[in-house]
C-alpha cells in the first residue's frame, strides 16, 4: 500500500467512525455528542480538501 493510499483509508475510516457517532448522538438525542461529531465530520472535510489540493499540484509538477 502506498502512502497515499494509506492516508485515504485512514481518512476514510475516521470518516465512518465520525458519521456513526453521529447516527449514535442523533438516536439518543445527545446535543453535545452530535455537535462533537459534526465538528470532527468538517475537519475532516477539509483535511480531505487541503489533502486533494496537494496532490493535485504534485501531479501537475
Amino acid at each position: 500500500m502506498t502512502p497515499v493510499s494509506a492516508f485515504v483509508a485512514a481518512l476514510a475510516e475516521e470518516h465512518r467512525l465520525a458519521h456513526a457517532e453521529l447516527q449514535a448522538a442523533e438516536q439518543t438525542g445527545d446535543e453535545v455528542r452530535r455537535s462533537l461529531a459534526l465538528g470532527r465530520l468538517a475537519d475532516l472535510q477539509e483535511i480531505a480538501s487541503r489533502s486533494l489540493d496537494v496532490v493535485s499540484l504534485d501531479a501537475m509538477s
